[in-house]
């Protein structure tokens, strides 16, 4: 369990800004989690040691812990989006669509897929993929952030208002939830009275 103490205390030094200090823990922690020979904890660890690196923009060294990932097991996901969102960092927003095109056909019910390709053709300004690619992050996602969608949503909200019409047409299992982020899409476009009325 040496690792996790390594992965705590790297936490900690992050939350308060020592990043020479909390790299240093991420390091060990990543070096001492491979003794355990447990692939999911390996997994956790080295995802946890890249996402890092990304958050101070040291975007290379978090690919190769990405890419590390990858060979320990060619199917992971989240190192999958992992590589993508850093992609996206490089402005390189086709290949992150590509990239996370492959990830949707291992499985199509990882939210995060749906949220960075709606990063992407927004940059990209390509907004009603970016929508369509928002109500899929919406859809899939067990407690989605309405807020992580608002920009892109807000650049042409009669679709993003059309498309949850739909939804709520369509998804009788989850109509309120359609109707309650209809609601937000009216306040957004300050159509006060029409939100209300959801």
């Amino acid at each position: 369990y040496l690792h996790n103490l390594y992965l705590w205390r790297a936490s900690a030094y992050e939350a308060v800004k020592e990043n020479a200090k909390a790299k240093n823990d991420y390091d060990m922690a990543a070096k001492l989690v491979v003794k355990t020979k447990k692939p999911r904890q390996i997994q956790n660890v080295l995802f946890e040691q890249a996402s890092f690196y990304y958050k101070i923009d040291e975007i290379e060294k978090s690919d190769r812990v990405f890419e590390q990932m990858l060979k320990n097991d060619e199917t992971d996901q989240a190192a999958i989006v992992g590589l993508s969102r850093n992609l996206i960092k490089r402005d390189r927003f086709q290949e992150a669509i590509t990239l996370l095109e492959k990830c949707e056909l291992l499985s199509n019910d990882y939210s995060d897929i749906y949220r960075f390709k709606m990063q992407a053709y927004e940059k990209m300004g390509e907004i009603d993929k970016a929508i369509d690619e928002a109500v899929m992050y919406l859809d899939k996602d067990d407690n989605p952030s309405i807020g992580i969608i608002q920009d892109a949503v807000k650049k042409h909200l009669s679709y993003g208002i059309a498309k949850v019409s739909q939804k709520v047409t369509n998804d009788k299992d989850q109509k309120s939830f359609w109707m309650f982020v209809r609601a937000r899409f009216y306040e957004w476009q300050h159509n006060y009275p029409k939100a209300i009325e959801q």
